[in-house]
């Protein structure tokens, strides 16, 4: 199945059908939506989101239906086969970060840095990225293969950190309101909160930043005997929440208040605490040890500077 002659043939169909003259009061109304949240969440010129992208996927009508959902509805009959399963995955698609595990020959392994889902991509599409880097975009999978739509946006590995906590703390405080509330259902529902944090990578590429230390990490590194003991006890605890396991590592955040505070990685013999000022890292080294005690020894403190991660 040609995915890409695909793509271009049922964007331009869906764009033909969301600008037809009948449903240009609609229109209004979304472009009224979009530019409010684009300027509430002061997004700069150079990082604009693509009105278009927005529109049909993510803007909802009174019925709560998406363009590309009503599209579907009303010309199904007039599409191939083909066609009706590839918009079809295009209705279920949401927002993502990914970040490049491994090249695999012609292929790149990515994966959802929420969901821990891996998808597989032609490498010549990415061509210019790094192991670790990142892209914000819309993935979907069809017939055993996955394809990313629409824009694709580029994110050095340095600022996964900074957005992932962010998106994190929003996705426990939706979670605290709304329960069984999952991952997926939360990508796509809140696709300006994803803009918002990708919105800096337009501000660092595209102008110097005026405060770098607000990239900063501030680390401080532990030497441990019994790994599996202090993950019981980070698991007992109500405000320390498993992010991730993988192998040995286990990726813990730590809340207060539910304010992330810290994550805390634990894998083999080290235990890292990293944060995003000198002021929390004093906070929370004192919460680890007085909690730990004599399973952990303290190692050393240091500053991973916004310069040595560029």
């Amino acid at each position: 199945m040609d995915l890409d002659k695909l793509e271009i043939g049922t964007e331009e169909k869906i764009l033909r059908f969301v600008f037809q003259d009948s449903i240009k009061n609609e229109m209004n109304v979304a472009k009224q939506l979009f530019y409010k949240e684009m300027d509430q969440l002061n997004i700069s010129d150079v990082m604009m989101v693509d009105f278009n992208d927005w529109l049909i996927y993510d803007y909802k009508m009174a019925d709560e239906k998406t363009f590309i959902q009503k599209f579907f509805d009303m010309k199904n009959n007039e599409l191939s086969d083909s066609e009706k399963l590839f918009i079809k995955e295009k209705c279920q698609s949401y927002l993502s970060i990914y970040e490049l595990k491994e090249l695999q020959g012609d292929f790149g392994i990515f994966e959802d840095i929420f969901m821990k889902n891996e998808v597989r991509l032609k490498s010549s599409d990415f061509e210019q990225m790094k192991e670790h880097d990142l892209i914000f975009s819309r993935i979907i999978s069809i017939s055993e293969e996955y394809k990313a739509i629409g824009e694709i946006t580029y994110i050095p590995e340095m600022l996964k950190k900074t957005i992932e906590r962010n998106v994190v703390v929003k996705y426990q405080e939706n979670k605290e309101k709304y329960k069984f509330v999952s991952w997926k259902d939360f990508l796509r529902e809140n696709s300006f909160l994803l803009y918002k944090y990708v919105a800096i990578i337009g501000d660092l590429i595209n102008r110097e930043v005026e405060d770098e230390e607000e990239y900063d990490v501030w680390q401080s590194v532990y030497l441990i005997k019994d790994m599996n003991k202090i993950k019981d006890i980070f698991e007992k605890e109500k405000n320390i929440l498993l992010e991730f396991k993988e192998n040995k590592m286990s990726c813990f955040n730590l809340f207060e208040d539910e304010e992330l505070l810290a994550n805390i990685v634990v894998d083999d013999n080290r235990l890292e605490i990293e944060c995003d000022s000198k002021e929390m890292r004093t906070e929370v080294k004192e919460k680890i040890e007085k909690k730990l005690g004599e399973l952990i020894h303290h190692y050393k403190d240091e500053t991973i500077k916004f310069e040595d991660l560029i």
